[in-house]
């Protein structure tokens, strides 16, 4: 029985230096019966010339041109539109899949029937290729997937595959600059079952440009993307899933915070005697203006677990204004639990040059602490 096809959807826009290496990897897989549909969006650099030798010496590879830059979920929906494959893979070009990437999404998906959706681990790399860690991501029961994703994106596109009838009611929302990903996800984790491949296969490239400029944006395209959903869908989901009562009401009031519902969010953290809890209760009252009472939640949740990295960080942001040492101090506690966690390094250089720290960890620490927040 011939294999069934993957389409293999990379948007690109002046990613030139890193598009051979994105391709090649494509080529090297050993799931072989793919296409690659490189969607060109209007870049100005050699992507052109590089593509069209690519796509010259094997017909697997299909060339896109657009003459302006209109984004990369237009981009992927016309990918989407032209693909032949009955799955559907997505591989930005400045990321790397693993040789086995292919053949085991699809085997999970075999395997799975009920499942439409599969997405996996990966290693991240910097600017030159170097290896920086795996980034193993958060491992939830298919019931439990949606209610979680409300609160934060834990699929990173580059790792996912698709059966593309999903995308007869799903599409990109072009409207959106960025996380664009993360609406899509929501739309079809509503609709489909999403199951986790506990394997790094991709190489996801770190731009350290995009790490703190796009910090900000991405809060408030996340933002957007949160506020769009009607709170009873969320509280649906959270009723129908598997959760433990304590974890739904803990996880109710994190979803409250990440729409920024701050009062009500500390109403149920204010319940729950855990240093989770008291960690986002902390950070409620911080976005409220209420040191005083932040202080005083990080000092309950830090006797609950010393060892809570966020927790020191965001005392220290709370404490400046009155004890500048003992902040000072905090950040400083924050690196020892974790030299990899980039707010209190931030609030140490912000002291060191007359500045007031002001980098409060907004989430808690994911497990691998390579990149993000």
């Amino acid at each position: 029985m011939k294999k069934k096809q993957v389409s293999v959807i990379t948007p690109t826009y002046n990613r030139a230096s890193f598009l051979p290496e994105c391709i090649h990897s494509v080529l090297n897989q050993s799931y072989e019966n793919w296409e690659l549909l490189i969607i060109d969006d209007g870049s100005t650099d050699e992507t052109k010339s590089i593509c069209e030798t690519f796509a010259s010496k094997d017909s697997r590879i299909k060339y896109y041109a657009q003459d302006r830059n209109t984004g990369p979920s237009k981009a992927r929906n016309r990918a989407i539109t032209l693909a032949k494959g009955e799955f559907i893979a997505f591989l930005d070009s400045d990321d790397i899949a693993k040789p086995d990437r292919l053949s085991l999404e699809v085997e999970a998906l075999e395997n799975c029937p009920s499942a439409s959706v599969v997405y996996s681990d990966l290693t991240m790399i910097d600017e030159i290729g170097k290896e920086l860690g795996e980034f193993r991501l958060i491992h939830h029961d298919p019931k439990n997937f949606l209610p979680h994703l409300y609160f934060r994106m834990d699929v990173i596109l580059s790792t996912v595959m698709v059966r593309r009838e999903c995308f007869e009611t799903c599409a990109f929302d072009e409207s959106l600059p960025i996380q664009e990903d993360y609406d899509l996800c929501l739309h079809l984790a509503k609709k489909y079952n999403v199951i986790h491949l506990a394997k790094s296969l991709t190489y996801f490239r770190r731009h350290k440009v995009s790490l703190s400029a796009k910090k900000g944006g991405f809060r408030e395209s996340e933002l957007q993307v949160v506020k769009n959903i009607p709170m009873r869908e969320i509280e649906e989901s959270i009723k129908n899933s598997t959760l433990s009562a304590d974890q739904k009401t803990e996880l109710y009031g994190k979803i409250l915070y990440n729409r920024e519902e701050f009062e009500a969010a500390s109403q149920v953290f204010m319940k729950i005697d855990s240093a989770l809890a008291k960690f986002y209760l902390g950070n409620c009252y911080l976005k409220l203006g209420k040191n005083a009472s932040a202080v005083q939640s990080y000092r309950h949740s830090l006797e609950l677990d010393p060892s809570h990295a966020a927790t020191l960080n965001n005392l220290g942001v709370a404490l400046f204004d009155k004890n500048p040492q003992a902040a000072a101090s905090d950040f400083k506690q924050a690196l020892k639990l974790n030299s990899s966690y980039i707010d209190p390094k931030n609030n140490l250089k912000a002291i060191e040059t007359g500045k007031i720290p002001c980098d409060m960890t907004f989430k808690e620490l994911r497990r691998d602490l390579l990149a993000y927040h």
